[in-house]
């Protein structure tokens, strides 16, 4: 169907296409189907109203409302493009269209029915004559046998007797013609036709329609017995109709719960995935913080190494005037001073190898970064794609659309928290690329002092002949010692501003836990409301 192609579909302009194309072409047809069923209704009531009328004035309306709704369902039928529906269409429409169409037939009914009425007049009429005619008579006998009143008495008042029983046969058969002929003949039939079409129009297709004769009655009783034929289908085509309704109903929520089921095995993993990322940034946002704490112990020990260092060249410039007496002792500070100067040297490149792995850590974290913003734009999609079905579906779809807004919302606060994090994480890099360099040039420095102290185990034998060039060694020692105590103070700057960045970190992702936690319930309560629908 439309609606699995438009779920399956990845791109949104392509799932708003087939929606549009899926809402024109079934909404047209459904219309098309609405407008058939108001028109065959109003053209039922209009034939039952023609068969109802006993005047022929009020004919020409009735047809032309009938006519208006046979243009009416045509249209219809040619939008359906069904072949049964149009056949059904053009029997029902000519009924009232065709050659023995039911107004032709009704006008019919009511000529015959005055023709009727007019015969029985002109027999009273007739009558009344003949009664007057026969009186006249009577008096005219009188008047030309007023000479023979005796003789003609007698044959007067048979003549009488055979004259009021002429006159009684005469009204006598007037009657019986209109009684049999148009009685029975024409008003009886006429009367059955009319309780027929009311059964019919009440909705009883039990009854039987007289269509025995040749005559236009009978052809009216055909015309009502196609016309009950028309509706006993029209009612088989309601019921299947309506059995389709609740086939597409139940389709359309097993359509439904497919489509939250797809939309939770994509989101669900989704927000598996956010959930996982959160985590394991966490987890990494420890661990930076506790490399942080390491780096800072580790420039305390090398702050204390260089105090050390600088207290060791002190001893030497104040013993220089003691050359001879403390060589021993100079010695052996001097080789302090270098085992000292090799331990801050591997103190230094550890710290400079954490410091990587610190590095690493947060181009990790980037990336995770990078991942939870899309994931998030994503789920941003996905969200636009269910206000989209929830648009179509109506009032039933308001729920989807709130919880549908409520997932956009989050999504776009997850995108916010992300980008947070992105500008701590560069905070992060630049202070971990300052601690770099600065370890680099602790490393440098205390190459140069371990250089200094061989020098100066090498020159102890020549203490005599080199006493100068012992105090400038030993001042150029301070003055490294001094580079050494300003190094170290930046190391320690730069391990507290990383702690500071790395624990902004930890609290972030914290946050971005709390939130993919917050998703996910919001996943689910919109999936229940789906399947609700």
């Amino acid at each position: 169907m439309a609606l699995e192609k438009a779920a399956d579909e990845p791109d949104p302009a392509t799932v708003h296409t087939t929606l549009m194309g899926l809402a024109d072409n079934e909404l047209g047809e459904l219309q098309a189907v609405l407008a058939l069923r108001a028109e065959s209704n109003l053209m039922l009531g209009v034939l039952v109203e023609a068969a109802d009328l006993t005047s022929a004035d009020l004919l020409p309306p009735v047809k032309d409302r009938f006519n208006a709704a046979a243009n009416h369902i045509n249209k219809a039928a040619a939008i359906l493009k069904n072949p049964e529906t149009t056949k059904l269409v053009g029997q029902l429409v000519a009924i009232g269209r065709g050659s023995n169409n039911i107004f032709d037939l009704k006008q019919k009914e009511i000529a015959a029915t005055k023709a009727g009425v007019d015969v029985v007049a002109q027999n009273r009429v007739l009558a009344t004559e003949f009664a007057k005619e026969v009186a006249g008579l009577g008096q005219r006998s009188e008047v030309a046998a007023a000479g023979a009143v005796q003789a003609s008495q007698a044959e007067i008042g048979r003549g009488r007797v055979v004259l009021i029983t002429i006159a009684l046969a005469s009204l006598l058969a007037a009657l019986l013609i209109g009684w049999f002929y148009v009685g029975r003949g024409v008003v009886r039939r006429l009367v059955g036709l009319q309780t027929n079409m009311k059964a019919i129009a009440a909705g009883d297709l039990a009854v039987d329609v007289a269509t025995k004769g040749s005559d236009e009655i009978a052809a009216m009783g055909e015309a009502l017995q196609v016309f009950k034929d028309n509706m006993a289908e029209s009612n088989r085509l309601r019921a299947e109709r309506i059995e389709g309704e609740k086939r597409a109903s139940a389709q359309r929520r097993s359509e439904m719960s497919q489509l939250a089921d797809e939309f939770h095995a994509a989101v669900g993993e989704i927000v598996q995935t956010v959930s996982s990322a959160s985590t394991e940034l966490e987890a990494s946002a420890r661990t930076l913080t506790s490399t942080a704490a390491e780096t800072q112990q580790l420039s305390a020990m090398v702050e204390t190494a260089s105090g050390d260092a600088s207290r060791n060249v002190d001893s030497v410039a104040a013993a220089t005037e003691e050359m001879t007496a403390s060589i021993a002792e100079i010695n052996r500070q001097v080789q302090e001073s270098n085992r000292i100067a090799s331990d801050a040297v591997h103190q230094a490149e550890m710290t400079d190898g954490r410091i990587n792995e610190l590095s690493k850590a947060a181009t990790r974290i980037g990336d995770v970064i990078n991942l939870i913003t899309s994931i998030a734009e994503q789920t941003n999609l996905l969200a636009l794609n269910a206000t989209i079905e929830a648009a179509r579906a109506g009032e039933s779809g308001k729920g989807f659309a709130v919880v549908a807004q409520e997932v956009k919302s989050l999504a776009t606060q997850t995108s916010k928290a992300t980008n947070e994090i992105s500008s701590q994480i560069a905070g992060m890099q630049v202070a971990t690329q300052e601690s770099v360099g600065a370890i680099k040039q602790i490393s440098a420095t205390i190459g140069r002092i371990s250089e200094i102290a061989s020098v100066i185990a090498d020159s102890v034998g020549q203490q005599g002949s080199a006493i100068q060039e012992i105090v400038r060694s030993v001042q150029g020692a301070a003055k490294s010692t001094s580079e050494v105590a300003g190094n170290i103070s930046e190391v320690n700057k730069g391990a507290n501003e990383t702690s500071s960045a790395s624990s902004q970190v930890l609290s972030s992702a914290q946050s971005l836990s709390g939130e993919s936690n917050r998703l996910k319930l919001e996943v689910d309560r919109f999936l229940e409301t789906v399947r609700a629908a």
